[in-house]
């Protein structure tokens, strides 16, 4: 129906087009018509003056088809005119008229109208007469159409459609069938019926292989479900040992890391106090002191570094620069090495470039940690011969003043690395050799410095080697040149101004009570003990101290819970709590702060530090000996 609309009004348009073509060529032969039967006759009643005549003969032209006006101008100023004045739509033509004895001169001009308006209305009431005619059979030809469709073609879609959509899995391979017309050859849509019942075929025998398919998958899937199972109660119970594994080796740290401190905390805490109390002593004695500060801080750093394995396998390992000697660092590295040296008949060199600037921004413990770590491996696998620590400065980058560019390098005599043996050894648990030359150890301690140095900012831990040739191990570092630090302010701390101040000292080792109370008796505090947290919440109640140092890892009730039970007394909000613990983890810290504490030290405790907070929260006015003097 749309097609026979379009064609019907595409043919209506080229015939009023051809009718206005025509009319319009008719318009132009009607003019050429006037020119020849008016104009002359017209030219020669003007020329003898026969108005009569003009006039008779316009009257005639105006009788015309589609003329509407005629006018006869004289060049001497007669004027004859019929009809009205030519209208918006007009077409109008001029006519020379000429004297009959002198063709070459214009007496006049004669000016003809027609109406355009009839025309167009004889094309509006054509293109009606054909419009109408071409609706009329649009309108027939497509109720033949609609029939034939819905004979021969709707009805027979639709038993498709209606046997399609009734298509189940219990009625695939049912075939459709049309009945058979009396000498009629089969058409398209008997070639998609065919098609339909051929695919309804294939889907039975497709759905009876998927059905059997989906029984030995069911099958498969309970059995795998039934391994899967087992599988993961195995797994669980793996996680299981391997957590519970974790935990004790955590819990054995942290117990070994406080054990270990609690009395470190007495060692450096004495040695702190010896020096301060005698500082113009015998040079053995204050070398004894020193000895014996260095000693402890050497063995804090080595439990520091046992917990710092733990940290290191777990990955939460944090870099903390601060202003270090680097070229000091290297020479104290070979210094601790150089007795394990000596004792196998090693020499052991030191090879350190001179005008660093005298501070760098570097973690020193970490730094420490991977030199002593390859300096150790040399020594320990080189038999005989030389090994040498070397400290090299490098250009950098944009020749910036403020960075400077190291390489460190620990080069050894020993017996080389094979090339295959050197793409391993930075692997957790793997080391070079074989048999003897297999040396004591875990094998973490190249894969734990690859990661310090990566962690340090710097180009990864690299070895170049060759077996029997010995080896060097070497890193670089791009690192800040740091400002030196100022001296602490309460280093010659003697007391303070003020109402005296009683300090609640809380911990279960009476070592470490004493240490506290020979650290700040003499500074003017009042001192009360507790050993342990229940002491403490009494001593809190009849004492009433000003401050209370409670250590967090007591027998019976922990410093952790004591210090709940204070912020419940009824003056228990307004009281300071210092934790102090060796286990310094920001787990440890933050559990110690939710439980009210409103300080945390970590064990063991330095004396400019402790004061330094104690005087923060105490609002102290310090005098130092300086001032009294």
């Amino acid at each position: 129906m749309l097609a026979s609309t379009f064609l019907a009004l595409l043919a209506t348009a080229v015939q009023l087009y051809l009718d206005y073509a025509r009319d319009v060529s008719e318009l132009d032969e009607q003019f050429h018509r006037i020119e020849g039967a008016y104009v002359a006759s017209i030219a020669n009643s003007l020329w003898s003056m026969d108005k009569a005549q003009v006039e008779l003969q316009l009257g005639g032209l105006a009788r015309l088809r589609d003329v509407s006006f005629a006018r006869v101008q004289g060049q001497v100023g007669e004027h004859f005119e019929v009809g009205e004045p030519p209208p918006a739509h007009a077409s109008v033509r001029d006519f020379p008229l000429r004297a009959p004895t002198a063709p070459h001169r214009t007496i006049g001009m004669l000016t003809v109208g027609v109406d355009l308006d009839k025309v167009y209305r004889r094309l509006a009431d054509r293109a009606l007469v054909i419009l109408a005619t071409q609706a009329i059979k649009t309108f027939f030809i497509a109720l033949l159409i609609l029939f034939i469709v819905r004979q021969w073609v709707t009805r027979r879609l639709e038993r498709i459609a209606a046997h399609a959509g009734a298509l189940t899995t219990s009625t695939l391979g049912q075939p459709l069938r049309f009945e058979e017309r009396p000498g009629s050859a089969p058409d398209e849509l008997d070639a998609v019926v065919r098609a339909l019942n051929e695919m309804s075929s294939r889907l039975c025998a497709e759905l009876a292989r998927r059905t059997e398919a989906e029984g030995e998958l069911r099958r498969h899937r309970d059995h795998l479900e039934h391994l899967v199972a087992e599988r993961t109660t195995e797994l669980q119970e793996a996680k299981e040992r391997a957590e519970s594994a974790s935990r004790a080796k955590s819990d054995f740290l942290s117990r070994m890391s406080h054990e270990l401190r609690s009395p470190l905390t007495a060692i450096l805490g004495y040695a702190q106090l010896l020096k301060v109390a005698d500082p113009s002593g015998r040079p053995q004695d204050a070398a004894a002191i020193n000895a014996i500060r260095a000693s402890g801080e050497h063995l804090l750093g080595l439990i520091l570094d046992l917990l710092d394995l733990a940290k290191i396998e777990a990955g939460k390992v944090e870099m903390l620069p601060s202003p270090v000697d680097v070229r000091a660092l290297v020479q104290s590295v070979a210094d601790i090495m150089r007795v394990e040296a000596e004792a196998k008949r090693l020499v052991l060199d030191v090879d350190a470039v001179d005008g660093l600037p005298p501070l760098l921004l570097v973690d020193g413990k970490r730094l420490r940690q991977v030199l002593l770590n390859l300096l150790g491996n040399a020594v320990k696998f080189t038999p005989w011969g030389r090994v040498v620590l070397r400290l090299r400065r490098l250009p950098v980058a944009g020749e910036d003043e403020a960075m400077v560019h190291l390489r460190f390098e620990v080069w050894d005599t020993g017996p080389g690395i094979a090339p295959a043996d050197q793409r391993r050894i930075f692997q957790p648990f793997e080391q070079a050799g074989d048999g003897p030359r297999r040396g004591g150890g875990t094998g973490l301690g190249l894969a734990i410095s690859q990661q310090l140095v990566r962690l340090m900012g710097g180009r990864e831990l690299q070895v170049e080697s060759r077996p029997g040739q010995g080896s060097v191990f070497h890193f670089e570092l791009v690192l800040p040149v740091a400002q030196a630090p100022s001296a602490s302010p309460l280093a010659d701390v003697c007391g303070y101004a003020g109402p005296r101040k009683r300090l609640l000292v809380a911990d279960d080792l009476p070592l470490n009570r004493q240490f506290l109370g020979a650290l700040l008796q003499p500074l003017g505090f009042g001192i009360v003990e507790a050993a342990d947290g229940e002491q403490a919440l009494a001593k809190l109640v009849d004492e009433r101290p000003d401050l209370v140092l409670m250590d967090m890892s007591m027998p019976g009730l922990s410093g952790l819970e004591a210090t709940r039970r204070i912020r419940g007394l009824p003056r228990g909000d307004g009281v300071p709590v210092i934790a102090l613990t060796a286990q310094t983890s920001q787990m440890t810290r933050q559990a110690a702060l939710a439980a009210g504490a409103t300080a945390f030290l970590p064990k063991p405790v330095q004396r400019e530090e402790l004061l330094s907070k104690i005087g923060e929260l105490l609002g102290l006015e310090w005098i130092r000996a300086t001032e009294q003097g």
